[in-house]
């Protein structure tokens, strides 16, 4: 256990050392991956709200949905590529890595909605105790007044709380145990979807508490400067209420550190997973 928390103590100051150095190029692939994205989703449905036809813009909109996830797992391959390739030493990586992997949009797609499934089948027994105590309250109420007596109110309030926990710890394991399959698959693209998700349960097994705390100081950290800039931020409001101008310039500042820190720490722990 101690060999596993240098290696976690390693691993992140490697991460933070691949950050610092290559910034700048990472932060152009993210900004690629995050603002072809959002153009596809918020311009397309814009466009589509412009037709004022509900039913076109419901099809429309499934339809732009699907592109934009296609679009998206085959950018966020070629970036978990771009980043396995620095890690390994590989200089000479280059902004457009990230579009590497568009060709296997498809598959990387394929891979996403398996993993969905598993993961949404080991959460399946949390989700049925919550039905389950939704469909007893239904059983249980009176007709006329809808009320269930104390001992039974009492037992619908405790089943979804004990649904929510078995949720939560059969999900725990089974994104970890799916966690690596798609940085497998864009380190090499030629492999299957099954035996990818089949690769990362083999590399994940006993490793899952250790990958968590591996980011968590990380994710702490990041979200600890997020409370206290969000805090300043609305010191400043509140302070400088009577004068727009400056509120809204410090606003503005105060929210690109935020998005600035959010992004470098997004970075370091997607290069932790690398």
């Amino acid at each position: 256990m101690k060999n596993l928390s240098v290696e976690n103590v390693y691993t992140r100051a490697s991460a933070k050392e691949l950050a610092k150095k290559y910034f700048w190029k990472l932060l152009g692939m993210l900004a690629i991956v995050l603002g072809i994205t959002y153009a596809i989703t918020f311009g397309g449905t814009a466009l589509l709200a412009l037709g004022g036809n509900e039913t076109v813009f419901a099809i429309g909109y499934i339809v732009l949905m699907v592109v934009m996830v296609l679009v998206a797992s085959g950018l966020s391959m070629g970036l978990y590529a771009a980043m396995i390739d620095l890690c390994r030493g590989n200089e000479t990586v280059t902004v457009g890595r990230v579009f590497s992997r568009m060709g296997k949009c498809l598959k990387a797609f394929g891979l996403s909605l398996w993993v969905g499934l598993k993961t949404f089948l080991w959460m399946l027994p949390g989700y049925l105790v919550v039905l389950v105590s939704a469909f007893a309250v239904l059983s249980f109420a009176e007709p006329t007044t809808g009320t269930v007596s104390e001992g039974t109110a009492a037992l619908m309030t405790l089943l979804p709380v004990i649904g929510m926990i078995l949720m939560f710890a059969l999900v725990f394991p089974a994104v970890y145990r799916y966690m690596l399959s798609t940085y497998i698959l864009a380190d090499k693209p030629e492999t299957g979807v099954f035996e990818s998700v089949r690769q990362s349960k083999a590399m994940m097994k006993g490793h899952k508490w250790q990958a968590f705390k591996l980011v968590l100081p990380i994710i702490l950290i990041m979200y600890v400067i997020v409370l206290v800039l969000s805090v300043a931020m609305g010191a400043v409001m509140a302070l400088l209420a009577n004068t727009p101008a400056a509120m809204t310039i410090l606003s503005i500042v105060l929210m690109v550190v935020i998005i600035a820190a959010m992004l470098y720490y997004m970075i370091r722990m997607y290069l932790c997973y690398a």
